[in-house]
């Protein structure tokens, strides 16, 4: 669900009153029109308002401006200079509008609000520029030309929806660039501006309803996230899923027991559940370590872990029956998982706290490969060539690799019929071959152009000069020589 739901495609549709524009310039052209009938016959070439008025008849008001403003600083009682002038700097406007010239545009109309200050046309029309100017800079990245420009329409007009919707989309923004910088409680204050500005903002509704549901305020998440579905005229994908989350782990946080250690919230039910708990949490103790020094990174917020009794695991989460455990912003733990052999527990702890600790330290988008082949990478020293990479081996052979990049979004949501386990043994051999042949310090560097804002395809060509196919090829080359012989 993106926090920027906006589009630029086409101005008019946000900006009102150019209509009114024209119709004030039509009626003003009409009185100027009675005013050069009435005012007699003039010489062009002795007057500079018969000039004047030949250029507002060729419509050339750029060369009609100046001798109007000289010949009204001469004469400022004369009625028919005031109303040629005001009607040539705005037809000006209207012009150099509609050809996206905003400054000019600009220019023309605050001079005409200098000339008629207690005109409320006039005023709406510098509002409506303004307004048009601000999305403008906006879809060219230029925030601070934007709010500029918005909050200058706002001075004139501060119930203008269409300014108001504009300061509204920038907030998002801002917000949206703390929530990946990692402080949540900055991007609050901008979402909640936001709303201040255009209480509509869908955007800002499911953003505020995100973070308050990883900050556990559930009552606020789900305030939130009603409202997104009630402004909403589409179906949000996934939004219903997420308010029933909500309402699990509300659940969750009144009947589970918490103990907090060192950077780990682990929850589970009863007391006689603190034996799993001492277990388990030299565990996790140690699988962070290890991703942390994988990362070059630490992260710095705690990891909330749940232990799950029975059926709880498949209530809680949407799960497949053939998961183990499970990360969605918490690790999640099947009890039963607990109580299997040690060697076993250790790479299921191991593999879901490297998606919780990347999450973290890594603020950009990781595709699904990288981060399962991450963790994989992070759950044994080394590849079993029985155990691990047979399977692979056999399928490279049958040419049924999967492209990687067609492994973008959790292996969970791949189709019925597709081969889930080759899925993740491909990520892992893609970020093991990487490791091998550049160094392990190649992951961390992953990690580091990724939080950079480069496509995956780029890191990837960034470290080791391949293009994706070349990688792609070299990988399984690599997984044949060392895997099958």
């Amino acid at each position: 669900m993106s926090a920027s739901l906006f589009r630029f495609a086409d101005i008019r549709n946000h900006v009102v009153g150019l209509p009114l524009f024209r119709r004030w310039c039509a009626v003003s052209a009409i009185a100027v029109s009675l005013i050069l009938f009435f005012g007699g016959t003039v010489h062009a070439d002795t007057d500079p308002l018969a000039r004047a008025r030949q250029y507002v008849d060729y419509q050339k008001y750029d060369k009609a401006i100046p001798l109007l403003e000289s010949y009204y600083g001469h004469n400022p009682e004369s009625t028919e200079a005031y109303y040629l002038l005001l009607h040539a700097l705005r037809m000006n406007a209207v012009v150099a509008y509609d050809e996206k010239d905003y400054g000019t545009a600009i220019v023309s109309l605050v001079r005409a609000v200098q000339l008629a200050p207690t005109d409320t046309f006039v005023k709406r029309d510098l509002a409506t520029v303004y307004t048009a100017y601000g999305y403008h800079l906006y879809s060219r990245a230029d925030t601070p030309g934007a709010e500029e420009a918005f909050r200058k329409a706002l001075e004139i007009i501060p119930t203008s929806r269409a300014a108001r919707r504009g300061m509204a989309r920038i907030e998002e923004g801002k917000g949206d660039a703390e929530r990946e910088a990692g402080r949540p409680l900055i991007a609050i204050h901008h979402y909640r501006s936001a709303l201040e500005w255009d209480s509509t903002s869908i955007a800002a509704h499911l953003a505020l309803g995100q973070i308050y549901y990883r900050r556990e305020e559930f009552a606020l998440a789900r305030q939130h996230l009603k409202k997104a579905r009630e402004l909403s005229a589409k179906t949000i994908k996934g939004l219903d899923d997420l308010l029933a989350r909500v309402d699990r782990e509300e659940e969750e946080t009144r009947l589970y027991e918490t103990i907090e250690a060192d950077g780990f919230r682990v929850r589970f039910r009863g007391a006689a559940r603190y034996e799993l708990f001492n277990q388990i949490l030299p565990i996790l103790q140690e699988a962070r370590q290890r991703a942390s020094f994988l990362f070059e990174r630490t992260p710095r917020k705690p990891l909330t872990v749940i232990l799950y009794t029975g059926e709880a695991f498949s209530r809680a989460v949407a799960a497949p029956d053939w998961a183990t455990g499970l990360y969605d912003g918490k690790v999640r733990l099947r009890e039963s998982e607990v109580n299997r052999p040690v060697t076993y527990l250790t790479r299921v702890i191991r593999h879901e706290v490297a998606h919780a600790v990347l999450n973290q330290v890594c603020a950009g988008d990781v595709p699904a490969w990288i981060h399962e082949g991450i963790a994989k990478y992070l759950e044994i020293d080394q590849w079993d060539s029985l155990q691990d990479a047979s399977y692979l081996v056999t399928a490279i052979k049958r040419k049924e690799w999967i492209d990687l990049w067609r492994l973008e979004k959790p292996f969970t949501s791949l189709p019925g019929d597709s081969d889930v386990r080759l899925a993740y043994d491909e990520s892992a051999a893609a970020i093991r071959f990487l490791a091998t042949n550049y160094g392990q310090r190649a992951i961390a560097d992953l990690v580091t152009l990724l939080s950079a804002g480069r496509s995956p395809a780029e890191a990837i060509d960034n470290i080791t000069f391949l293009d994706r196919n070349v990688f792609q090829s070299r990988v399984r080359d690599w997984v044949l020589w060392e895997y099958d012989r």
